[in-house]
């Protein structure tokens, strides 16, 4: 994988990846020929197999998108409101009541 990889790894902070067990599954892809040769170009600019470099890319994208979904996000206001219910919270409903005493009783 030579030098670029390891200016990857150091400029991303991340330690080089240690070899792996034997990789079971495949992955197909069909695509233009132009979007071919713009990946592998950046592949080889980090020194990368244009597998190794869609796989690194790939899970970097995936990874993104996952974080995204269980993250939330709450404005200024919205937040505020959230701590200071943490802080001091409402008193029980009575629909929270019921619900709480049925739940006790399935549990």
């Amino acid at each position: 994988m030579g030098q670029p990889v390891k200016a990857v790894a150091q400029r991303t902070g991340r330690a080089l990846a240690k070899p792996s067990p034997a990789k079971e599954r495949r992955i197909d892809l069909r695509i233009q020929p132009e979007a071919k040769e713009i990946i592998q170009k950046a592949a080889d600019l980090l020194g990368m197999s244009l597998s190794s470099f869609l796989v690194y890319t790939g899970l970097k994208a995936a990874r993104t998108e996952l974080a995204s979904v269980n993250e939330t996000r709450l404005s200024d206001r919205d937040r505020d409101l959230f701590l200071r219910h943490l802080d001091s919270p409402p008193a029980p409903t009575a629909a929270l009541k019921t619900a709480m005493n049925r739940f006790r009783r399935q549990a």
